[in-house]
């Protein structure tokens, strides 16, 4: 992905140093010296980054960056101040402004590069960790995947979904909710970096959906792990009412009242071990079919997509969920008499 380095300038000699630098590290260059201009950038989202060059006596560059910095939509993107002036009051002056990083003009084409890269970086990260868990989202669940497929890494995409979780949120409320996921966030996370510790990776794809990271050989150890610390837990989260009946009184999607087991957690695998993804699209449909395929079973479990085609794994599918909707007819009709 090519990102947009904006430059605030009206020196002809800045603008085409900074523009050969920026462009050689693989960034596009804008340049505008007007507000109005810069504000429309930035509130379209065209400006991944901003160098507002201090040494300009036309333009009130501080200004210009606290500005920026007092709006929502330009809040987020990194400002970084460049000056000829040096010490300790030039520093100050721009961190003030509400700059993010303060260049001198006497930087190093490497470490001036280095310094817009960690930027954007940083602030991409920032904007895409989910505020719950702190784990990043989906556009760092994408960038990591393609970043494997890129480089020709074997490697398993787990998709982690809790289920009936929907009916423990309206019965016991968001706040405990929360609490739900983030017990689910650290136990993904710490047994994921403890049984795979070499180049693994866990994000939050938001609300009670996750994705982990790992090498095709450790997924039924990781999967096993977490499964059993899940169902071992997981319970304590209810009230001893409903951990000893098993089951809460909830109401579904279509707000119809049912009974709800307490929660488990489904994990769909896909791995490129025996076959090519050129997309990370294409894994998150894999993916999200799995996921699916292992939620139409009881209790928590996994499955790692060995299909031979798409049409056996169909109709794998179909048998599990007519099995499916066979057994909560009957298992409605045992407890019936529970709730009224």
């Amino acid at each position: 992905m090519c990102h947009n380095v904006l430059i605030i300038s009206h020196l002809k000699s800045s603008i085409e140093s900074l523009r050969s630098w920026i462009e050689k590290g693989g960034y596009k260059v804008l340049i505008s010296f007007h507000l109005e201009e810069i504000l429309k950038l930035g509130e379209e989202g065209r400006v991944d980054l901003i160098i507002i060059d201090a040494d300009d006596s036309s333009l009130d560059s501080y200004g210009i960056c606290q500005r920026l910095k007092g709006l929502e939509y330009t809040l987020p993107i990194p400002i970084l101040i460049l000056s000829g002036e040096k010490g300790k009051e030039a520093l100050l002056q721009g961190l003030k402004s509400g700059a993010d990083d303060f260049l001198s003009k006497g930087i190093s084409h490497d470490e001036f590069l280095t310094r817009i890269d960690m930027n954007i970086t940083r602030s991409q990260r920032i904007l895409d960790a989910n505020p719950t868990t702190k784990l990043p989202g989906n556009v760092s669940i994408n960038r990591e995947i393609g970043r494997r497929i890129k480089n020709g890494q074997t490697f398993a995409v787990c998709y982690a979904d809790l289920d009936n979780f929907k009916a423990y949120n309206d019965r016991y409320g968001y706040f405990n909710g929360d609490k739900v996921i983030l017990l689910t966030s650290h136990i993904l996370r710490d047994i994921v970096r403890d049984l795979s510790p070499q180049d693994s990776f866990i994000g939050h794809i938001g609300g009670d959906d996750f994705i982990f990271i790992v090498s095709p050989e450790k997924v039924g150890l990781v999967c096993g792990q977490i499964i059993e610390t899940f169902d071992t837990i997981i319970p304590y989260r209810y009230s001893e009412e409903d951990r000893k009946k098993g089951y809460i009184i909830s109401t579904d999607r279509k707000h119809k009242a049912g009974v709800f087991p307490l929660m488990s957690i489904s994990i769909g695998v896909v791995t490129n071990k025996s076959r090519t993804f050129f997309h990370p699209a294409h894994v998150s449909q894999i993916a999200t079919e799995m996921k699916n395929y292992v939620k139409t079973m009881e209790g928590s479990r996994y499955a790692v997509d060995r299909r031979g085609d798409d049409q056996e794994f169909i109709s794998r599918q179909r048998e599990s969920e007519i099995f499916m909707r066979k057994w909560r007819q009957r298992w409605l009709k045992k407890h019936i008499k529970r709730f009224g």
